[in-house]
């Protein structure tokens, strides 16, 4: 019994993320840098994930966008089609006269 796992963008994201920080922490940690030098790393490093993580929201937005549309789209063509079939089954409901029996 395998089970395949698939990932989303979010889990995706959120790992880049953490691996990010968890990469950058270290890196602060173990190089030896002045007080000053390493609040301007961290600084640095700040900008450069919130820019990361901003381009990977707008990357992310466009998919998601597109699949809301077509369920959207499928969504409206089912209903359509049930309205159909309800008006098909009550005119044939119709044909069928009970009270003259």
């Amino acid at each position: 019994m395998s089970e395949e796992k698939s990932f989303s963008i979010e889990d995706f994201s959120i790992g880049l993320v953490g691996g990010l920080i968890a990469g950058t922490l270290l890196g602060v940690i173990f190089a030896p840098s002045s007080g000053q030098k390493t609040r301007h790393k961290i600084q640095d490093w700040a900008t450069d994930t919130k820019s990361t993580a901003q381009e990977l929201i707008d990357k992310s937005k466009k998919p998601i966008d597109s699949i809301l549309q077509k369920t959207q789209a499928a969504l409206g063509l089912q209903e359509k089609g049930l309205r159909k079939k309800l008006e098909q089954i009550k005119d044939e409901i119709e044909h069928f006269d009970l009270s003259n029996g």
